[in-house]
């Protein structure tokens, strides 16, 4: 009964501590290159603009992009255009 009672608190602490640790590990390799495998990718992107007043809002007229760099043009959705700068490909929307 202690034995298993022991795993299982470390398994719990393990759970718990991976993804401090996998967000290190993944800081340190930000800029790592991955290729695609040619499968399917899902990307989900949550869009917000905070309230802005009067004349900064007027004079803020720039396109909404990505934080994408593709290396290769890549396929938009509808009422958006592939926009390319430097090395990387991106979608834009025009506001």
């Amino acid at each position: 009964m202690k034995s298993s009672t022991a795993t299982i608190l470390v398994l719990a602490q393990g759970i718990f501590a991976a993804p401090s640790i996998l967000s290190k590990i993944g800081h340190k390799n930000s800029k790592a290159s991955h290729r695609s495998t040619g499968g399917d990718i899902t990307l989900s992107i949550k869009v917000s603009q905070s309230p802005m007043k009067g004349e900064i809002h007027k004079a803020v007229n720039e396109d909404i992009c990505w934080l994408l760099c593709a290396s290769e043009e890549i396929s938009c959705p509808e009422n958006w255009y592939s926009s390319k700068d430097g090395d990387c490909y991106t979608c834009c929307y025009a506001q």
